[in-house]
């Protein structure tokens, strides 16, 4: 389900606290991005230098303007089922914040202390944070790296607050701990680039969904334009039969075959996924094979595979047999014009496209041949034959296998 988020308009004075002091009113809400104006304030200690505490509001401010993002996510979203979680689109919406403006004033308390104050200008990607909380929705990798962004954010945010009562705390200067509160603000603002990164970057699952989105895509293009092709372009005529009384008393009828399919698109489509050579042979130094194309599995695998689905559509493939069928009723033999052949590695698969009428030469030559035989057919089978049919199906190659001409 596409997930949008709707425009609210201008909410002048829409307050929401995540300190004493901090106000965030929307300026400009469009369809692609929130505008925020945030004013925040910060109460230096003895030991706070000007620059510490610039950083400081200016880190409570990027703070407030992401709980916004939650708040308002949450209430004009309908996060449902628990799915994504405040928290989640907090960190979500950090790594897509800019602060495109910044203005420092100070003053001083009636305690006699000195205030920060700061009214940043802060933008929020609509877009990003919509197409985000839908790529969390779907890809439990993402959910679970952000999920550890806003654990690591919150032990910081605490490291945070006691480093600075510590600072504050202290009737000597202590540059250790000053240091180390630094450390702790890059290191929010490197999570923000990491969540930014997280939605930027495909993650394993999402890839592994690609390639299995393309590997299931590739095997519809070999079921549709190659066996499909076949299977309804192939133009067969049969021969006159001839009928043979076996030893059993019953008929092996002989059908010679010709077929013939043009072989340029079927070519295409299998280019597209393997590498392939148009000088077909069955086996390793077998006999040559006219009309044909071979898809190998020794140039199909591993760092020489076309795609990365590559290997497995090769076994797909080879788990199948395009064959010409011959038959009536329950009585039919059986031609193979697609077959694993064997050969080197895992073998090699062959597509045949047309006969051979001069040598007669086969896929799988040593195991069928020219014409067809329907074996052993009885007489009374052989009386009700008034017609025999003859059509390209794919059969399972285990099947095939069981099929042999004997």
């Amino acid at each position: 389900m596409k997930i949008q988020i709707s425009k609210i308009g201008l909410l002048v004075g829409l307050v929401l606290s995540t300190s004493a002091w901090a106000k965030v009113t929307v300026i400009q809400d469009s369809d692609n991005e929130i505008r925020l104006k945030v004013t925040e304030s910060y109460t230096l200690g003895g030991n706070d230098t000007l620059s510490n505490a610039e950083n400081l509001v200016i880190e409570q401010a990027k703070r407030a303007a992401t709980d916004y993002a939650g708040t308002y996510v949450e209430s004009e979203l309908n996060l449902s089922n628990n799915q994504i979680t405040k928290q989640q689109v907090r960190v979500l919406s950090a790594g897509f914040m800019e602060v495109s403006r910044r203005d420092f004033n100070h003053s001083v308390n009636k305690s006699g202390n000195f205030v920060l104050h700061t009214e940043a200008e802060i933008k929020l990607s609509k877009k990003s944070i919509t197409d985000g909380i839908n790529k969390l929705k779907s890809d439990p990798e993402r959910k679970a790296k952000i999920n550890n962004l806003e654990k690591q954010n919150k032990h910081l945010r605490n490291e945070l607050l006691q480093l600075s009562k510590k600072i504050n705390s202290s009737n000597s200067s202590r540059t250790d701990l000053m240091a180390a509160r630094e450390k702790v603000l890059a290191e929010l603002d490197n999570n923000r680039e990491a969540a930014k990164q997280v939605f930027e970057e495909g993650t394993l699952f999402q890839l592994a969904m690609l390639d299995n989105s393309d590997y299931e895509l590739a095997k519809k293009d070999i079921d549709e334009n190659v066996f499909g092709y076949f299977i309804h372009e192939t133009k067969i005529s049969m021969g006159k039969p001839r009928f043979v009384k076996n030893k059993s008393g019953n008929y092996d009828i002989s059908i010679p075959v010709q077929w013939n399919l043009r072989k340029s698109s079927a070519q295409k489509v299998l280019e597209k996924h393997f590498k392939i050579t148009s000088k077909f042979q069955n086996g390793h130094m077998g006999t040559y094979v006219p009309y044909a194309i071979g898809v190998s599995s020794y140039n199909n695998r591993g760092d020489d595979a076309k795609k990365q689905y590559t290997e497995n559509l090769f076994k797909y493939m080879k788990s199948k047999s395009l064959v010409i069928e011959v038959g009536s009723g329950s009585n039919y033999g059986y031609l193979p014009i697609s077959a694993n052949t064997g050969g080197m590695g895992n073998g090699t698969y062959g597509f045949q496209f047309s006969n051979d009428s001069k040598n007669n030469t086969m896929l799988k030559g040593y195991l069928y041949r020219n014409p067809v035989i329907i074996k052993n057919v009885t007489e009374v089978q052989l009386r009700s034959m008034t017609s025999l049919t003859a059509k390209v199906v794919l059969l399972d190659e285990n099947k095939v296998r069981n099929l042999r001409y004997d």
